[in-house]
């Protein structure tokens, strides 16, 4: 089942955890934003754990309104990195496929 994380109205972060134990790590990522702009960023760190994980991004942040990619290196987390907003009415919101096998 996808996944669906929005941040609306305000900067900030939405931590998704992926299954970073499948065979094959494939993750189809959409990124939509109303205004704003807004990315995609994956840690190898659990963010949990420490207080301040390593975020890499995966869709730089843009404020294109429709991304797309597929992500295929294994990682603890994935977030919605929304950095500023155009208008009260801003929202990003971001799509996690994760690929499962075997289930």
């Amino acid at each position: 089942m996808p996944a669906v994380v929005t941040k609306a109205n305000t900067s900030g972060t939405v931590v998704w955890f992926a299954d970073w134990t499948q065979p094959d790590f494939v993750v189809g990522i959409r990124l939509a934003i109303t205004s704003g702009t807004a990315g995609v960023d994956c840690t190898l760190d659990d963010p949990n754990a420490t207080s301040t994980p390593n975020w890499l991004p995966v869709i730089a942040l843009a404020s294109t309104a429709l991304q797309t990619t597929r992500f295929s290196t294994p990682c603890f987390a994935l977030r919605l990195n929304m950095s500023s907003t155009g208008n009260a009415t801003a929202v990003a919101v971001a799509t996690f496929v994760q690929v499962t096998f075997g289930r």
